[in-house]
């Protein structure tokens, strides 16, 4: 079905009275893809850039403060392969090189996927992680 034919039957759907369970699991689910389809729209619309439309190469550099920043570089990289994973993206290591305590140093990943230099133009800059020191007691250290 087209879109549009979907929207229509939505609507008859909705202006009936008895509807059996599975017509409206039916109805929802195209209602979700149609919404998934109207969101993505709207994204590459913004994406008008030279670029926006390459692929992208994501560097993640552990800051100079040892180990605590080591590991929050290793869990960011693992946040974004695991993001591109789910987004289906063809993702592979470029590099990656270890500290002495055998964590991640500098990491970088490359994303092949239409847009994704567009959509990941925003995460560029320095992300920090700001967490408890027990022995501080309440004072903020960043990573």
């Amino acid at each position: 079905m087209h879109n549009a034919e979907e929207a229509k039957l939505i609507s008859q759907l909705a202006g009936m009275d008895v509807i059996n369970g599975e017509l409206f699991k039916q109805a929802y689910d195209i209602s979700l893809d149609a919404s998934e389809f109207l969101d993505r729209y709207q994204m590459y619309e913004l994406l008008k850039g030279p670029y926006d439309k390459e692929g992208a190469c994501i560097m993640v550099t552990a800051g100079s403060e040892g180990v605590a920043s080591e590991l929050w570089a290793e869990k960011l990289f693992g946040m974004y392969t695991s993001w591109a994973r789910r987004q289906r993206c063809k993702e592979g290591l470029v590099e990656k090189i270890a500290s002495i305590s055998g964590h991640i140093q500098f990491a970088a990943l490359e994303i092949e996927s239409e847009y994704m230099f567009g959509t990941l133009s925003g995460e560029k800059g320095m992300h920090r992680m700001i967490y408890s020191s027990v022995e501080n007691s309440g004072t903020g250290e960043t990573s």
